[in-house]
């Protein structure tokens, strides 16, 4: 009876994608995106971009301000502010 139990509620979020799926969709090679783009204002836009389509899908406010805020030191590494 357990295992049944256990069985049929094995993926009870089947069809809603897991956050490290949810990472993969928007951030990924966002570091490259950064490094490459034009100036700090597009990879500004690049990062702006990414979190404002991931805040669609992703309800946790902590985490977002945890991604805000490694974006930014990411954004810093190769576009100093001015």
């Amino acid at each position: 009876m357990i295992e049944e139990i256990s069985s049929q509620n094995k993926f009870p979020l089947d069809g809603v994608p897991c956050l490290e799926d949810l990472l993969i969709k928007h951030f990924y090679n966002i570091e490259e995106k950064i490094s490459r783009a034009d100036s700090r204002k597009s990879a500004l836009g690049v990062v702006n971009k990414a979190i404002s389509n991931f805040k669609r899908e992703c309800l946790s406010e902590t985490l977002l301000e945890f991604l805000k805020y490694d974006m930014k030191k990411l954004v810093g590494k190769y576009w100093k502010a001015r």
